[in-house]
């Protein structure tokens, strides 16, 4: 009797583990990150650093629609990446060397 009960003590202890070590607060990181204008739509430069503190804040968080190997804001395609400046003949596209 006590073994079984330790056995599924375990087994409830193993999952509730499970879940909080792929991502505590997913709810929240949901709301900030991925249905956020902020982060999703956004290219200003205050946008990108914005976001990139909120991925900080929540380091084991991901976005369900990004694609598998992307891993975090900063190691995918956002909006804004790769662009200079908010405004005028200064927002354009970095140069590739």
């Amino acid at each position: 009797m006590k073994g079984a009960s330790a056995v599924v003590l375990c087994c409830l202890a193993l999952t509730g583990t499970a879940e909080s070590a792929a991502c505590r607060g997913q709810q929240r990181f949901d709301i900030m990150m991925c249905e956020s204008h902020l982060c999703t739509e956004c290219t200003l430069e205050y946008c990108t650093t914005e976001c990139q503190k909120i991925q900080l804040d929540f380091p084991d968080c991901r976005c369900e629609n990004w694609a598998a190997e992307r891993v975090s804001y900063s190691g995918g395609d956002f909006e804004g990446k790769g662009v200079y400046g908010d405004v005028g003949d200064y927002s354009r596209k970095a140069v590739e060397s």
